[in-house]
């Protein structure tokens, strides 16, 4: 997947030739727990679960294992 930070290997802008590989790109499963966690937290009542839900978020993150 193309990262944040791939400008600093790359000189100038990107092409089409250079994003190509990239077009069917899936997103990694732990990224879409993560997307499907935050979209459950913002169904919920905000004013009583909103702690919960960070705390949460929070422990995922934290175990989460490190690419």
């Amino acid at each position: 997947m193309v990262v944040l930070d791939a400008h600093v290997l790359h000189d100038g802008p990107f092409t089409v030739d250079d994003l190509e590989p990239y077009r069917y790109a899936r997103v990694p499963e732990s990224q879409q727990q993560a997307l499907n966690a935050a979209r459950s937290c913002a169904r919920r009542d905000p004013e009583r679960n909103a702690l919960r839900c960070l705390a949460d978020l929070e422990k995922r993150y934290l175990n989460a294992p490190s690419l």
